[in-house]
């Protein structure tokens, strides 16, 4: 898997229909979730493949979950469906930094950038 190239203070947005957008300037929260249409982010540190400091934004709430309550002290989110188109682009990145055998998806859009860029 080739990690994206991303230059500092630029943002690539990685559509779920497969295409791309860059967005020069620093990147903010507020306009990373506008980019994407995400309520909430959830990151995930994709640049350990390389290794470099790139991170990955998606929708926290692209997923339909349920609560499955194991113990008081144990309680796990299941993904039940996607609220948004699957983003194959995006989900590739996504396994090849997680353990053998994973195989949850990414829904809706993506914002790649780096870390050390958000002020």
């Amino acid at each position: 898997m080739t990690l994206p190239t991303v230059e500092k203070n630029t943002v690539l947005v990685i559509r779920a229909d497969g295409t791309e957008e860059v967005v020069k300037g620093k990147p903010k929260v507020a306009a990373i979730r506008s980019l994407i249409s995400a309520e909430g982010l959830d990151f995930v540190r994709i640049g350990k493949l390389v290794p470099n400091d790139v991170i990955m934004a998606v929708d926290d709430f692209g997923w339909e979950t349920e609560q499955i309550e194991h113990s008081p002290t144990h309680i796990e989110l299941r993904p039940i469906r996607p609220r948004k188109p699957l983003n194959a682009k995006a989900t590739a990145l996504y396994l090849a930094v997680c353990r053998p055998g994973t195989t949850h998806q990414i829904a809706g859009d993506v914002a790649i950038f780096h870390d050390e860029d958000i002020p």
